[in-house]
């Protein structure tokens, strides 16, 4: 009603993060109004950037995924039903979740391995980060996730969800929390 009366058009354009979306973009708002022009990101596609930069551009978080993929494809015994396997997709925060969860839930068998890559790579991720601070991490982020895929495309629309993952990150005190706070801060 107040935007009839103050003879308003709301145009809205939905795109994802994608470089050349984004400049057409940029290039079409300038034709389409010579008034305020706001472009809303994607929620998904700023976590995706988040994950990026979080295990594969900082090279603390890639040494730490590359001993949760070992982990991951070396599954203890009857873990995982014949023919299935775990596989570790890092473009998407849910797997993360899901193998660090498998991981943890099966942490005593990991303990009696005898394969020498599967006790360094556990080794490693206790002394760095700890099994549960990291299984506590991704349960951190989880609300954020849920909320995310939920397909709700803007950023507005998840803030509750993303204040209460930095709330829950800030009262930990540990290298990943902050490098993934720092990531969640600068995309969103």
């Amino acid at each position: 009603e107040i935007l009839k009366n103050n003879k308003t058009t709301v145009v809205s354009i939905h795109t994802d993060n994608a470089l050349i979306h984004l400049s057409a973009l940029n290039e079409d708002a300038k034709n389409i109004t010579t008034s305020q022009f706001i472009r809303q990101p994607c929620a998904e596609a700023i976590m995706d950037l988040a994950i990026e930069d979080t295990f594969l551009n900082h090279p603390h978080g890639s040494l730490l995924l590359h001993n949760i993929e070992i982990l991951v494809s070396h599954p203890p015994k009857n873990s995982l039903r014949d023919g299935y396997s775990n596989k570790l997709e890092i473009d998407e925060w849910r797997t993360i979740f899901q193998c660090v969860e498998y991981i943890h839930h099966y942490k005593s068998q990991y303990r009696q391995s005898r394969i020498q890559e599967v006790s360094a790579a556990l080794d490693y991720i206790e002394y760095d980060i700890g099994l549960d601070n990291l299984n506590e991490i991704m349960n951190t982020i989880f609300p954020l996730l849920s909320e995310i895929e939920r397909d709700k495309p803007s950023i507005a629309d998840i803030i509750p969800a993303l204040i209460h993952a930095q709330a829950g990150l800030m009262c930990m005190n540990d290298w990943l929390s902050r490098i993934i706070l720092n990531n969640l801060f600068i995309h969103f």
